[in-house]
């Protein structure tokens, strides 16, 4: 169904439906149907619920090649059978302005790598800092075991990279130089 029009009125919006096209030459015919209903908790969670599915639809149709791996300092030095192999453990995730994507506090299982887009980071102060197309995030409560230390919160829409903790201490068990690289990552963060 087509939706030839959407208003909002404070809670509640109107959408113009196109005309029925069985309505013949009846009296308003061509005219465009109107359906009000209250945008109420419910109409906002079944919208954020669709948007969650359509999202996770994209993610997974999403293609990432190693061209991609390849623009990470982190994966400086890998040969393309290498980082092929580590293709796989990734999992490709879009989020909106304004969604949370960690959450201060949280146990950390996941490493991010922000394909595209900006993020704000937030240690409970207020935004510490910013990051972007080529960092990664996530990595500190992984190496410590510690939970999360900040919140990270999407500024725009952004394409990121998740893999998961078992895979991750695979993958730094498999290139010390990738661990060591990590490693300076998390010392940075923690001793700033």
């Amino acid at each position: 169904m087509a939706v030839a029009g959407c208003e909002e009125d404070g809670d509640t919006r109107v959408l113009r439906l196109p005309a029925h096209p069985l309505q013949g030459q009846a009296a308003g015919a061509g005219e465009a149907d109107v359906v009000g209903y209250r945008y109420s908790r419910l109409v906002r969670c079944a919208l954020s619920c669709f948007q969650a599915m359509f999202l996770a639809t994209y993610a997974r149709d999403k293609h990432m090649d190693i061209e991609t791996l390849r623009t990470f300092d982190l994966f400086e030095g890998m040969s393309d059978e290498e980082l092929t192999r580590k293709l796989e453990l990734f999992e490709p995730i879009r989020r909106m302005a304004g969604e949370r994507v960690t959450q201060k506090d949280d146990f950390g299982y996941s490493l991010f790598l922000v394909i595209s887009g900006r993020l704000s980071v937030d240690a409970g102060d207020g935004v510490i800092a910013e990051v972007g197309a080529g960092d990664c995030f996530g990595e500190v409560s992984l190496v410590t075991g510690e939970k999360r230390n900040a919140t990270v919160t999407a500024l725009e829409t952004c394409d990121l990279a998740k893999i998961m903790m078992w895979d991750f201490d695979e993958l730094l068990t498999e290139h010390p130089v990738l661990a060591a690289r990590i490693k300076a990552i998390v010392d940075g963060r923690t001793h700033s």
